[in-house]
This record gives structure tokens, C-alpha cells and sequence, in this order.
């Protein structure tokens, strides 16, 4: 005997009564069967949604990062040279959008410079702004001219660096800083070291 048929015997030796009492058991197992998986399907709708929610969240959130990113100055170094007894650095705005302004020390001597002597030092020289594209160049007198002629005819060495905090946006801050080296055979600065953020 199949189970159709099992149901059919089990039904057919039943009262009228106990077949109402049965059939509102299984209209109600049915309805509550029903309600559990719509409730189910309903669960993992809104689980669903949720996730949804969250990565869109997330997604805001990194959008908003690189905007941060992209949408400010970079200012870095452009051109190093020796002209007279000063030192020229020349810096661009690489960024979208320009500075509001900055301060900058810069340095020249003989023996090596390093990034915290630089940033440690205090800056005394105010640059405007910079627009994005544009240059601007900046002028460090050395002290001695025989510190200058020493290293281009290759009797000393000589280190320069700057140091450069400039702000923009609403009171963010970015920085810029280089380290060189003339070297009398390339006849031309050597990057030593460089930071920017």
C-alpha cells in the first residue's frame, strides 16, 4: 500500500467530526508552514538588504577616501639647481586644487641631512598659493659661496634639503620633503630622499 492509500484508510475510519477537527489542524499546519517560510524568505530579504546597506556604506566611505585623495594639492619638488650662491628649488601643485598656504625651511651644508633634522627645523618662509600646474620657485641663500664652489668642483661635498607643511581645505595639512646631493660628476643634484603627504 502507497501512502495515498494509507491517507485514504486513515481518513475513511474517521468521524465527521474528528475529519472538521483534522481539517482545521491541517489548514492551520498549512498556514503556519506558509507564515514559516515567508518568514524564512522575509529573513533572508532583510539579511539581504542589510548587506546591501553595508556595502553601499562601505563604498560611500572609499569613495569619500579618494575624493579626499584626488581632491586636494600634492605639492613636490619640480627642479633643483645652483645659480650664483643660492640653491633653486622649484615645486609644482600636482593636485586639483591649491593650497592655501605654507611655510618651508630648507638647508644647505656639508655633511648628510636627515628627514627629522628637517622637519624638526623651524620654518621661517611663508609661500602664497599654488595653483594647480603651476610652479613656484624658491631661493636658499648659502652662506658661504666656497661651500658652493667646494662642491661643484668637487673638493666638498654639499647636502641641501627642505621641508615644506603647507594647508588647504578646511584646516587639513599636507607636506612635502627632499633631500640632495650634488654630485660633481653628473654635474647635478642626486635625490637622497623624498616624502610627501
Amino acid at each position: 500500500m502507497n501512502l495515498e492509500d494509507k491517507i485514504r484508510s486513515f481518513y475513511a475510519k474517521l468521524t465527521p467530526s474528528d475529519k472538521i477537527q483534522s481539517a482545521i489542524a491541517f489548514g492551520t499546519l498549512f498556514t503556519v508552514i506558509i507564515f514559516a517560510i515567508q518568514t524564512n524568505t522575509l529573513n533572508s530579504q532583510t539579511s539581504e538588504i542589510v548587506r546591501q546597506v553595508d556595502l553601499l556604506s562601505n563604498q560611500t566611505a572609499i569613495m569619500q577616501q579618494d575624493s579626499d585623495v584626488n581632491n586636494r594639492p600634492w605639492i613636490g619638488g619640480a627642479g633643483i639647481r645652483i645659480i650664483n650662491d643660492y640653491i633653486e628649488y622649484d615645486y609644482k601643485n600636482f593636485g586639483k586644487l591649491p593650497n592655501n598656504s605654507g611655510r618651508i625651511a630648507q638647508l644647505a651644508k656639508t655633511t648628510v641631512i636627515s628627514k627629522d633634522e628637517l622637519i624638526s627645523l623651524p620654518k621661517p618662509d611663508v609661500i602664497a598659493s599654488i595653483m594647480p600646474t603651476q610652479e613656484w620657485t624658491s631661493h636658499t641663500k648659502v652662506d658661504s659661496v666656497n661651500l658652493l664652489k667646494g662642491a661643484l668642483e668637487g673638493s666638498n661635498d654639499i647636502f641641501v634639503g627642505n621641508a615644506l607643511d603647507y594647508q588647504y581645505g578646511d584646516g587639513k595639512t599636507g607636506h612635502y620633503g627632499s633631500i640632495f646631493k650634488y654630485d660633481k660628476e653628473l654635474n647635478n643634484f642626486s635625490l637622497i630622499d623624498s616624502w610627501s603627504d
